[in-house]
């Protein structure tokens, strides 16, 4: 008989603690977790995020991010999910590493990414734009004492971004063909130049074309996503280097630093912009 008692108590409270299970528990709420925007001081948040935190709230506000949840139903603030993109776009690293670093799960990464790139390459028009004709004095100023060459409206060039391959009839469309035409409003380099009057044309034509290939280069080291394979659907591939171009402006804007680091992670010199 004593058994049967026994063994009834077990069973009520078995039950008790189904009912507390019923209970609604709070859920755990990603805003509770240490904010970066608060933890880090302003040089730190740029080595980690390569803007200002003051650039990065600017942009926040910009896009008017609307708060969402991740896989285990809790929710996931603005700035985090900014914060997540911006790391992965500064870093290139695997979206499961980033997750790590957030304690975040990966598929609420790829969903913060590919919906802020879009969100922040539709600023494109507000900060990639041509120069207006009040501007081309100076521009045709700073070119010819730069390096020599009259005229001079501008400097164009390409940088290869990485990608996997889409595969199928597409994949020719996504390789980069090296050669620009000679046209009366682009000039080229001399292939093969004979006498001194090439000679120079080409070494003042090479000192006018490095603003652009620095511009390239300063561009990819802020944003090391695009020197890594992006493996991403073709959509977020091209809306991705429309935002790296958007941040890019932004703090050149602002004149904000690079942190440039080696591969060991020390910290190997600070570009002024």
């Amino acid at each position: 008989m004593a058994a049967a008692f026994d063994e009834l108590e077990c069973l009520e409270a078995l039950e008790d603690l189904g009912a507390a299970d019923q209970q609604d528990i709070p859920r755990r709420c990603i805003t509770d977790r240490m904010n970066l925007f608060h933890s880090l001081h302003d040089e730190e948040f740029i080595k980690r995020f390569c803007l200002s935190k003051t650039t990065a709230l600017t942009l926040q506000d910009k896009l008017q991010i609307n708060g969402t949840r991740d896989g285990r139903g809790s929710p996931v603030p603005p700035h985090l999910q900014l914060l997540n993109t911006l790391r992965w776009m500064a870093t290139g690293s695997f979206q499961l590493t980033i997750a790590d670093t957030f304690d975040v799960l990966q598929q609420l990464v790829s969903n913060c990414t590919a919906k802020l790139v879009r969100a922040i390459a539709s600023l494109l028009q507000d900060y990639v734009k041509r120069p207006s004709r009040e501007h081309f004095s100076n521009i045709r100023n700073y070119y010819f004492e730069m390096s020599g060459f009259p005229g001079v409206l501008g400097a164009v060039d390409f940088t290869h971004v990485p990608i996997q391959s889409p595969g199928g009839a597409r994949a020719e469309e996504f390789r980069c063909d090296s050669a620009y035409p000679l046209l009366p409003f682009l000039l080229t380099p001399v292939a093969n130049p004979v006498g001194q009057r090439e000679v120079r044309y080409n070494i003042s034509h090479s000192k006018a074309r490095n603003t652009i290939e620095r511009a390239f280069g300063v561009l990819k080291m802020r944003f090391r996503c695009l020197t890594i394979p992006l493996k991403i659907n073709l959509t977020t591939v091209m809306a991705t280097i429309c935002s790296a171009a958007v941040l890019h402006n932004m703090a050149v804007k602002y004149k904000e630093d690079l942190y440039m680091c080696n591969d060991d992670g020390e910290e190997e010199t600070i570009l002024r912009i």
